[in-house]
């Protein structure tokens, strides 16, 4: 779908819109603009630290073990920061995929860096961001721990697509019902219904042993909302047409 993926049921401000326009200005003073096409790595372990505004478009942090099994950090919308924790020297680094094609602005490592000691205000903003970050990432882990079927699976099925775009440029996969079932920790037939759900949401088109992401911003922001019970009702339309408004 081509529409601007948003930051679906966020209270907070993006980073860059906590500022003022002079801060704005001298943020993006040494910046630099590059686009992506979806499925491609903007940002690869072992590239100079960079910490980037996400301008347009949908990205996946993630990291890899050292026998290949990818894990995702967070999915990144349109205003985020990325590499944020990087200003302060943490040391944790991953790969940056372009889920949907996406505008990156690179800030200058140097220059923000130095923006953030100089300026309380900006640091602050800084600081927000990362605990909305952090506070993001616990939501996520509670949604793993708590969240209804649906919301694993819509998880699980745009983790696992977003690994295959890497090597297909596609979000889509073959997966049977049993391998997600075992994914979620689920059964067949429970797992068959969240698809059919999806399905009928317009988020996934399912094939035999095939499932296409047509709304990965939807889909996530599904699988990240604040986790629902198990129910039989239809999750929120509130949430999952988000991603409808521009």
């Amino acid at each position: 779908m081509d529409h601007e993926c948003s930051p679906h049921g966020r209270e907070r401000l993006p980073f860059i819109e906590q500022l003022t326009h002079v801060q704005r200005t001298l943020v993006m003073a040494n910046a630099s603009t590059a686009r992506y096409g979806a499925g491609a790595i903007a940002i690869e372990p072992g590239d100079p630290e960079r910490a980037i505004i996400l301008q347009r478009g949908l990205a996946r942090v993630f990291i890899t073990s050292a026998d290949g099994r990818q894990a995702t950090v967070g999915y990144f919308y349109r205003g985020d920061l990325i590499g944020g924790h990087l200003v302060m020297g943490a040391d944790l680094t991953g790969a940056v995929q372009v889920i949907t094609d996406s505008t990156l602005v690179d800030l200058g490592m140097a220059n923000f860096r130095r923006l953030v000691g100089a300026d309380a205000s900006i640091a602050a903003a800084l600081a927000r961001d990362q605990a909305e970050q952090y506070a993001q990432a616990i939501r996520v882990a509670a949604m793993h721990a708590f969240g209804s079927v649906l919301q694993k699976v819509a998880f699980e099925v745009l983790e696992r697509s977003s690994r295959s775009q890497l090597e297909t440029q596609a979000l889509q996969l073959s997966v049977s019902h049993q391998e997600l079932a075992d994914g979620v920790g689920s059964v067949r037939y429970v797992v068959g219904r969240a698809l059919a759900q999806l399905s009928e949401l317009g988020l996934i088109a399912t094939g035999r042993q095939r499932v296409t992401v047509l709304d990965a911003c939807r889909l996530e922001a599904l699988a990240a909302a604040p986790y629902m019970r198990e129910s039989r009702r239809q999750p929120s339309l509130s949430v999952v047409s988000a991603g409808q408004q521009h």
